[in-house]
């Protein structure tokens, strides 16, 4: 069973190794203090340039920021952190493993989350699952990525604001670096969306995969959040630049036919499979429901019902 394999292999300390220097090294906070010594000493400096004070005094990228527990605003999107011990919780841990266990098999460890429309819930899935993925491999390096260049959610969500996000990254003005924010969880980091952008494509269409590039070489594995598949044109653009795709189907909303042309925009090959969300019959009870998931092992397309 490769997610048995996976999950053992990730509960080895220093185990996961993605080509990265620090994933290899024996001990990952030894890795992890080397690699953020050169930005804290640009603060010790008083270099406040990366503080981001320009233009919103919010906690800086090179703070450990700490994710909200409370249950308030869009909170069951971060709900492996408000309730960690939770059925639902449980549920995206188990998932974690079973993507983890598909994408060790890939060259790049990376799943880019979307769906067919908005509204659909791949943004929760997305921060459920990074969150899951840092909860289940403590001693890895995970980055949450914020790609919905558009209508970027993931700051919001884990409650930081920012002038000045992935998008200027992917431009130029930045380097990763400069917009990484660190949590109180050791392995998360997560990159999130300051100004969203209308003309995503161009951006996508670029040299954004020097980035990804980068982000691959750096973590054992990412999440991206990424724009849903129909609307824009961003998708075909980021699929070939990932491990693969795990498309959000919403129970009982999502039609068949849109699921169909979600398959035509995207080649079969780089889906990973489908998350049913909102299920409560694939849950099995009425009040321990809100997400059930089912990972594809052949056709996607039988996952879905009519």
């Amino acid at each position: 069973d490769p997610s048995e394999e996976t999950a053992s292999r990730l509960a080895r300390p220093g185990a996961a190794d993605h080509g990265s220097a620090a994933a290899r090294n024996s001990d990952p906070s030894v890795a992890r203090e080397a690699r953020d010594a050169p930005r804290d000493a640009r603060v010790a400096q008083g270099d406040t340039h990366h503080a981001g004070e320009a233009a919103h005094p919010v906690a800086a990228p090179f703070d450990h920021h700490v994710i909200p527990k409370d249950r308030t605003g869009d909170w069951v999107s971060r709900l492996c952190a408000v309730d960690p011990l939770g059925p639902e919780a449980a549920r995206f841990r188990h998932l974690s493993v079973r993507v983890g266990a598909i994408l060790d098999q890939k060259p790049l460890r990376s799943v880019l989350v979307t769906s067919p429309l908005a509204g659909e819930g791949k943004t929760t899935v997305a921060v459920n699952l990074a969150l899951a993925f840092a909860s289940v491999v403590p001693e890895g390096r995970i980055a949450l990525v914020d790609l919905d260049l558009r209508r970027g959610q993931v700051g919001k969500i884990l409650g930081y604001e920012t002038a000045r996000g992935f998008e200027s990254v992917l431009v130029g003005d930045l380097q990763l670096d400069d917009v990484r924010v660190r949590t109180e969880m050791p392995s998360l980091d997560f990159y999130p969306i300051g100004k969203p952008t209308a003309d995503a494509h161009r951006l996508l269409s670029g040299t954004s995969h020097r980035v990804l590039d980068q982000l691959h070489s750096h973590y054992d594995y990412v999440v991206f959040d990424g724009p849903p598949v129909l609307p824009v044109p961003d998708v075909p653009l980021i699929a070939p630049h990932v491990g693969g795709c795990l498309a959000v189907i919403a129970s009982g909303r999502t039609p068949h036919s849109t699921f169909r042309s979600l398959l035509t925009h995207l080649h079969r090959s780089v889906i990973l499979g489908a998350f049913l969300n909102e299920s409560r019959a694939a849950a099995g009870s009425k009040n321990d429901s809100y997400y059930a998931s089912v990972m594809a092992s052949g056709d996607p397309e039988e996952e879905v019902e009519e």
